[in-house]
Parts: C-alpha cells; sequence; structure tokens
C-alpha cells in the first residue's frame, strides 16, 4: 500500500513538474511572439512616417511659368506720364508671390527716397557712458551705442513705393507693383532696380526679385513723353509661395 503511494506520489510530482515546464514553455514562447510584434510595428512605423517638411522646402513653392511683357520697346506717351500698359496676376493656390524677372530695361527713376523723420529723444542705457539724454543718431549708430532699441531723435528713412507714388517722388518711365488686396503700391521698378514697401532702398534686379506678401498683383508701365527706346519687362515665371 505504501508502495503504491509512493509510486503516485511520485506521479503527481512528475506530471506537475510537467506541466509547470510546458506554461513556462509556453509562456516564453508568447514573449517571443509580442516581441516580435513589437519590433515588425515599430519598424512599420518608422518607415511609413513622413517627417514635416522643412520651412525653406515649403517656401519654395511651384514655379510656375508665365509670359509677362511690356511693349518692346516700351512706346512714349506723345504727352505727359500715362499709363500704357498693364497686367494682372493672380493666383488663387499662393500666398505670396516672387516674380522672376528675366529682363528689366527702364530708365525712370525716383527723384526723392528717404527723409528725416524725427521720433522722441533718445535716452541711453548707460548713462555713465554718455552725458547726453538727446542724440539725432541713426538707428544703426544707436544699436552700437547702447542706446535703447525703440527709434528716437532724427533718423533717416525710407519712403514706401505708396508714399513716393502720393508725393509724386517719380521721373521718367517706371513700373509700378500693386497689390489689388488693400489697393496699395507695394513695388516699384526703375533704373535702379526694385524698391519694396519694406523699406531698404533699391536692390539691384537679377532674376528672382523680392516676395510680394499677396496673390493678387496689379503690374503697370507709366512712360513719358520721350522716346528712349528701352526694352521694358520681361517676367518668364513665379513662385507661388504657399506660406
Amino acid at each position: 500500500m505504501v508502495d503504491f503511494l509512493i509510486v503516485e506520489y511520485l506521479s503527481f510530482v512528475t506530471s506537475s513538474i510537467e506541466r509547470f515546464i510546458i506554461a513556462e514553455y509556453v509562456i516564453i514562447r508568447m514573449k517571443s511572439v509580442l516581441i516580435g510584434l513589437t519590433i515588425i510595428l515599430l519598424l512599420f512605423t518608422a518607415c511609413s512616417f513622413e517627417p514635416d517638411l522643412p520651412i525653406s522646402k515649403i517656401e519654395a513653392g511651384n514655379v510656375l511659368d508665365v509670359n509677362i511683357q511690356t511693349p518692346h520697346p516700351i512706346p512714349s506717351s506723345n504727352e505727359g506720364t500715362k499709363l500704357v500698359w498693364s497686367y494682372v496676376l493672380f493666383d488663387s493656390k499662393a500666398k505670396s508671390i516672387r516674380l522672376h524677372y528675366n529682363k528689366l530695361d527702364i530708365t525712370g527713376f525716383v527723384t526723392n527716397l528717404t527723409h528725416i523723420k524725427t521720433y522722441p529723444p533718445c535716452k541711453f542705457n548707460d548713462t555713465d557712458k554718455f552725458n547726453d539724454t538727446e542724440s539725432d543718431f541713426n538707428s544703426t549708430s544707436q544699436e552700437n551705442l547702447g542706446i535703447n532699441s525703440e527709434l528716437c531723435g532724427d533718423v533717416e528713412v525710407y519712403y514706401s513705393p505708396q508714399e513716393i507714388v502720393d508725393n509724386n517722388y517719380l521721373e521718367g518711365d517706371y513700373i509700378l507693383i500693386k497689390d489689388n488686396k488693400n489697393n496699395e503700391i507695394i513695388g516699384i521698378l526703375s533704373k535702379y532696380g526694385e524698391l519694396i514697401e519694406q523699406g531698404s532702398g533699391f536692390s539691384d534686379v537679377d532674376g528672382w526679385g523680392h516676395i510680394y506678401e499677396t496673390n493678387n498683383l496689379t503690374i503697370e508701365l507709366y512712360v513719358d513723353e520721350f522716346d528712349d527706346n528701352s526694352y521694358g519687362l520681361y517676367i518668364d515665371k513665379y513662385s507661388q509661395l504657399v506660406i
């Protein structure tokens, strides 16, 4: 009887050990499978993830071909300064437009580009360095001399294109670029290049021009009575900026 009980006990222990080993094996296999599935999921996510495009990439936009040309050569008005040609460029998909000038040859110019604007008296940040409380330094000098960042004193500033037109500071043949949304002149093309609203003076036109923050432009050619046989303007493409 005792022998029978011992045999039964040993059989029970052996069976329990076997079941335990099998359970451990199943658990280990399940863990392996789960780890493998997790790795596959991570790899799939990494491969399918599409990162945000860099801002510079987005700003490049689409370059679209156009054929915007004034008459060649540009005509004369016969009497006074007159509008003789215009072109509307509207792009519903763009937020800003940058023009590409294939050729610009025009003889007009701005007669008055800057003026002195008076701001409140300057106050220095370091009173031990400077005894004066007022100054007529321009904004660049203010920064170098430690004056507060707000404009102060007498400062030479650029007229905006709209101010130049309003004050009739133009002579000869010239081209205006108008923002149709705000009904405002935002650019002037003349013999000196391109002047923009931001007010940093004229820049030489060499291919791509400035960015105009509108998608609806009118380009207008004004000429005087003198026939100077200049070529005029040819825009062959523009960048459709989406930001």
